[in-house]
């Protein structure tokens, strides 16, 4: 077979995965490449300080910068999205609006059912080419937050009750937020459970 020259200068950029959240990151800076951003020709334009290491992506990396900027997500919120959540509670069906708490800020509570581990995924106005997905299936809250975009199938984080010796029943509240610089996903125990969780 013919063998292929790949001319680097040629290409807008070279991602590799982030070996702590899996998302993808340009591989000389480390710069996070989000779900959606400027097409151009990006060069290592992101300097960390001296001695920094590399090997996670600017998403995950919590120092300073000498010099660049993270490539910029294009994606914005919008005060008008409506965001949905749907998951393993109710069998992947109809998905239920999240509250909206604070500009970005979404919340729902969720009860462990009778496997003490529930899956989950959301997306915009119930509509499943709207996902809001992690990088990864069975991600826990370190796990990049991707989309929105139709590549969500198989891509679901777990709260996974087994891990502290959660009973059945457990209330957890999830936390969707939508910030300026980066999307995030998280859960914890609700000491005072709500009124109605999903599940069961």
């Amino acid at each position: 077979s013919k063998k292929v020259e790949i001319q680097q200068e040629r290409l807008d950029l070279v991602v590799v995965r982030c070996p702590r959240c899996l998302g993808d990151m340009d591989a000389k800076s480390g710069a996070a490449v989000p779900t959606y951003a400027d097409k151009r020709r990006y060069q290592c334009e992101l300097v960390r300080d001296e001695f920094e290491t590399y090997e996670f992506c600017s998403a995950c990396y919590g120092g300073e910068y000498r010099y660049g900027q993270p490539i910029e997500d294009t994606a914005k919120w919008d005060s008008e999205y409506s965001v949905f959540i749907k998951g393993s509670w109710n069998g992947w069906g109809q998905g239920e609006e999240m509250e909206q708490v604070d500009e970005g800020v979404y919340v729902c509570a969720v009860r462990l059912g009778e496997t003490r581990c529930e899956l989950f995924q959301l997306n915009l106005f119930d509509n499943d080419s709207n996902s809001i997905h992690p990088a990864v299936n069975f991600a826990d809250s370190v796990i990049r937050v991707e989309g929105p975009d139709d590549q969500g199938t198989d891509k679901n984080w777990v709260i996974d009750g087994r891990d502290e010796q959660r009973p059945v029943g457990t209330v957890y509240q999830i936390t969707f937020t939508w910030a300026e610089d980066k999307k995030a996903v998280k859960w914890e125990v609700m000491e005072e459970p709500a009124a109605f969780p999903l599940g069961l």
